[in-house]
């Protein structure tokens, strides 16, 4: 008689539940910590308030911030990596994988078995939580159940995936303790990996330095990314909460990636070897990928520490050094990482010896390629009709959304460009005597939501800024234009918004900053001033200026100019940084100086100044002032 097939073993379940229930029970009053008891205390301040108005209104905010506190994706891996390492603990040992197989169980009934366990050991304390808290909610009144439900399919989504995510690392392994440590770093591998490659490249290539920063944060990167990306959130708009729940969709496809992984995983545990067991890595076609990718992260990091801890400014020196390091320190690496692999410190072969070899070429015709421009990203600019606004940075911010605007700085971008081998050879000679370095960024937001961004170093020294035909001159004289230096330090919509005060920062007798208001009537005359200092450029803070020289010549006061808009003001990046949600009022503060005749003469002119109790000084002046006082 043909016996039955099963998927469900009854015996290993209930010894899963009795060897592990420290870990529901350590989760569950982590969970009952941050929910009901959380949602309690951060509501019960509310019911002593003696008027009712509103009070259903602040209940819900203080419940909101109790559901944003405890939305912790970190959480999340460690109950998924725990649960999987707990009830798959048996793959990893030579007893208790021999003894486990050796039972007339087939494997089929092992794993699902094992994964049916280690899934209720986050999901019950996950749905125990969330009724407890629905019945505090009852309780206290809030009727706004749909983000306690939100916050439970939210973290339920994530152990999800980590869950799948650690038995399907652990079916690469052989080792019990590589599992959270693989499971890790492959979180981070493709974030960190991109950090190093970049850094790199910003190092050789003209340009690039730095622009990895723009570009931070990835989807093939899961914790790093839902760290930043998943969460409750809120704001105030005339007055009014809004409640913003972020990374929905985000957790919904990494839950399918999940079940993905979890279907790929009990495939790879139907074919898994007896004898991989102890191996720090199980799959042989996996071997040499993590020997390339060892060598290459380690080395290409260990190149940018030596050479981000050094100076040196000639770009061809500074290759050369690049490509020795990585080159020397990467053929250490692999052989490292094959001793890990292998377990033993005898691991030369030919085949080896020619693999390493292989890997050494491809790094070097890489980095060579980077130092010729072969991939062409020295030399990119992208068409005016990919770029939805672009940005120049020098003296102050240059926004551009209109076509014109875009097309200048495209022109001041190919110019830096054009003149890479002049400009690379100044920098080399920057410790020269009358030597001045400009540093100046490009970005552009792509139409796609790309950002792109490039940084230069440009000749700005006297004579650079005497010549009309050089592009220092060039900038600076784009600088010097009222509507763009308003859009450039106070917002980029500063037409579209109401002014509400005008102010200045002045110092009193015992050196305290406090606010003089300027009256409304004088504000016609404070921006003819403003416009006459900008369109002779004494505001400017020029980049051939040192920190003494700035600091005996820029004042530590400021310009205070609040600005108000009922739709919202642009934050010009916003697509990039914001959720979208536009502040309605915005303080922006100028700075001027000692050159800025034209603002000084209105402000002495309207008594807003004086040598006393309203006083302007630079940071030379302040310290000097400050020593005396000090002494007396």
């Amino acid at each position: 008689m043909q016996s039955r097939i099963s998927f469900f073993n009854g015996t290993v379940f209930k010894k899963n539940i009795s060897h592990y229930w420290p870990l529901w029970l350590v989760f569950l009053v982590y969970l009952i910590c941050q929910i009901p008891i959380n949602i309690f205390l951060s509501v019960s301040p509310v019911d002593m308030i003696n008027s009712s108005e509103n009070v259903l209104k602040l209940k819900t905010d203080a419940y909101f911030n109790a559901l944003a506190n405890s939305l912790t994706p970190t959480v999340c891996f460690a109950a998924g990596v725990i649960a999987a390492m707990a009830v798959f603990h048996f793959n990893f040992y030579t007893r208790s994988a021999h003894a486990f197989h050796s039972f007339p169980v087939r494997r089929e009934e092992l794993f699902f078995t094992a994964y049916f366990s280690g899934f209720l050991f986050y999901t019950v304390p996950l749905l125990l939580s969330f009724l407890m808290g629905a019945c505090v909610c009852a309780l206290k009144g809030i009727t706004a159940l749909e983000y306690l439900l939100l916050w439970f399919l939210l973290m339920e989504g994530m152990c999800f995936f980590f869950y799948n995510m650690t038995i399907l690392v652990g079916m690469f392994t052989g080792q019990f303790f590589a599992v959270p440590l693989l499971t890790l770093i492959l979180n981070y591998l493709y974030v960190g990996c991109r950090y190093v490659v970049f850094n790199i490249m910003g190092m050789i290539s003209y340009g690039l330095s730095g622009f990895y920063s723009m570009r931070l944060v990835s989807f093939l990167s899961p914790l790093y990314f839902m760290i930043g990306k998943v969460g409750f959130s809120m704001s105030w708009v005339e007055q009014e909460s809004i409640y913003m729940v972020s990374g929905c969709k985000y957790v919904a496809i990494y839950a399918g990636l999940g079940l993905i992984g979890g279907i790929a995983a009990f495939f790879m545990y139907r074919k898994r070897r007896m004898e991989c067991i102890s191996d720090i890595l199980a799959i042989h076609l996996v071997k040499p990928i993590f020997r390339w990718v060892f060598a290459g992260g380690i080395s290409m990091l260990f190149a940018t520490v030596v050479c981000g801890s050094l100076i040196v400014r000639d770009a061809h020196t500074k290759f050369l050094f690049i490509l020795m390091l990585v080159l020397s320190m990467g053929v250490i690496c692999f052989f490292l990482a094959d001793m890990l692999i292998q377990r033993k410190l005898r691991i030369w072969s030919r085949r080896r010896f020619l693999e390493c070899g292989i890997y050494t070429l491809f790094m070097a015709l890489f980095l060579i390629g980077l130092e010729c421009d072969v991939f062409g990203m020295e030399r990119r600019i992208p068409e005016i009709s990919e770029i939805e606004k672009a940005q120049l940075h020098l003296y102050y911010p240059f926004y551009g959304d209109e076509e014109a605007d875009i097309e200048q700085i495209r022109k001041f971008h190919r110019q830096i460009i054009e003149s890479k081998e002049e400009f690379e050879d100044y920098y080399a000679d920057g410790e020269l005597e009358g030597h001045v370095i400009g540093y100046v960024q490009i970005q552009y937001l792509l139409k796609d939501g790309t950002p792109f961004v490039r940084n230069y170093e440009i000749p700005a020294d006297e004579g650079y800024l005497k010549d009309k035909g050089s592009l220092v001159s060039e900038m600076r004289e784009y600088a010097c234009d009222m509507e763009r230096y308003l859009k450039g330090n106070l917002c980029p919509d500063f037409e579209e918004t109401e002014m509400k005060s005008i102010s200045l920062e002045v110092f009193d007798g015992e050196l305290d900053l406090k606010t003089v208001p300027i009256e409304k009537k004088d504000w016609e005359m404070f921006f003819e001033a403003l416009k006459a200092d900008v369109l002779e450029g004494n505001i400017l803070t020029d980049p051939q200026e040192d920190y003494e020289q700035e600091d005996d010549r820029v004042y530590w006061n400021s310009l205070c100019i609040e600005l108000h808009s009922s739709k919202g003001i642009k934050d010009y990046w916003d697509e990039i940084y914001t959720n979208g949600v536009k502040a309605q009022n915005v303080t922006s503060y100028l700075n001027f100086n000692r050159d800025c005749s034209h603002i000084l003469e209105v402000l002495e002119k309207l008594s807003l100044i004086n040598g006393t109790d309203r006083r302007l000084l630079t940071g030379k002046e302040y310290e000097q002032i400050s020593n005396e006082l000090m002494e007396e």
